[in-house]
């Protein structure tokens, strides 16, 4: 005898439910993980550990006289780069990649400035852009990629604009 449930196809609707409770338990595990923090704003020691969250190969750090810029890529050919300041501060993070890379691990403490910004942003579906005093983000989203900038004006090295962010 077969159950009337399966013979009319509810074995898939099972199947269904299964396989949405797997995957909020996979979002659950990634949401509790511990993420590491190496962040705008944040210390130079930190890139290291950034790097290895985004699943980039270790950065290539080039000095100039103004900033050292931290230069990773992703395992999809992205490419993330972090700027630090003479006093080892991360200044700016930018991006180009296939996939938009973690913004809460990129912009730290300045991830809820993003988020209440963007839940406002009505216009446009593809360019996103805040400026406020102390924070400044763009974003791109294009039919194959993902390419940001993000930076904190205070920060900026004396007489660095903010176009030389590349």
């Amino acid at each position: 005898m077969t159950d009337p449930g399966l013979a009319r196809g509810g074995g898939r609707t099972i199947f269904r439910k299964i396989r949405m409770l797997h995957r909020a338990t996979l979002l659950g595990l990634l949401m509790l993980a511990p993420a590491a923090r190496a962040a705008l704003g944040e210390n130079r020691a930190s890139v290291q550990a950034d790097s290895r969250a985004l699943g980039a190969a270790t950065p290539v750090v080039t000095s100039t006289e103004r900033y050292e810029l931290h230069e990773s890529r992703t395992a999809d050919g992205g490419v993330v780069r972090q700027y630090v300041n003479a006093q080892g501060t991360v200044f700016a993070v930018t991006w180009s990649a296939r996939f938009r890379p973690n913004l809460q691990q990129l912009l730290g403490a300045h991830y809820a400035e993003y988020l209440s910004a963007a839940r406002g942003h009505t216009t446009g579906h593809h360019v996103f852009s805040v400026t406020t005093p102390g924070f400044v983000i763009g974003i791109v989203q294009r039919p194959r990629g993902s390419a940001g900038t993000a930076h904190l004006p205070a920060l900026l090295p004396a007489g660095m604009r903010a176009e030389e962010l590349r």
